[in-house]
């Protein structure tokens, strides 16, 4: 995950001011559908091995490492995925992109600190 969000982040996300407004609801379409088939897993996984870890020991370290876990699907759930969305609907709009880029950062950090926990 930890390589993929920092693609998502430095490149993926800054590319889509430059798509062409014409085509933008397609492409962005087809980077979701795409991108959901690798990030649903990864995401998936991080849930799995966080109740693993709770199960086997409720320590400081598992507690923080589900929590970080639950943060990023928090974030993803109630930023990035609405402003997906609202992307889908108004097409390449420079603003919402900008806002995607700016919430992510809190994802993108959070997904860096949980491999170093």
């Amino acid at each position: 995950m930890l390589f993929l969000i920092w693609v998502v982040q430095l490149y993926i996300y800054p590319s889509f001011r430059k798509e062409r407004p014409v085509s933008f609801v397609g492409w962005h379409r087809r980077y979701m559908c795409r991108v959901s088939w690798l990030v649903g897993p990864l995401m998936l996984g991080q849930v799995v091995t966080g109740l693993g870890f709770l199960f086997l020991d409720i320590s400081l370290t598992s507690v923080l490492y589900m929590s970080m876990v639950a943060a990023t699907w928090i974030l993803t759930g109630l930023v990035a995925a609405p402003l997906h969305e609202k992307l889908q609907e108004s097409g390449r709009a420079l603003g919402l992109i900008a806002r995607l880029i700016a919430w992510n950062w809190a994802r993108t950090i959070i997904w860096t600190a949980i491999v170093f926990v």
